[in-house]
């Protein structure tokens, strides 16, 4: 998915209103149905925004990509 800045800071807001993705201590975080559901979820949010379609693939890779441009950057700094 290209992704402007806004499209990106935009995902980013999403994930983080989602608990499900990031607190191991809500009960639906290990259940997959429950995570897949999520991300159609977000993606269907974003599409509404961005007024763009969005697959939930495309978010989820979008985030994967984040977080490993971040522990790179991360790493670095050691």
């Amino acid at each position: 998915m290209k992704c402007s800045m806004d499209m990106l800071f935009t995902l980013v807001r999403l994930y983080k209103s989602k608990e499900i993705f990031w607190n191991p201590h809500n009960p639906e975080y290990h259940q997959e149905d429950k995570l897949n559901d999520a991300w159609q979820e977000l993606a269907t949010e974003l599409s509404t925004v961005t007024k763009k379609p969005v697959l939930a693939l495309e978010c989820k890779k979008s985030m994967d990509a984040l977080f490993s441009a971040l522990q790179e950057l991360s790493d670095r700094k050691v």
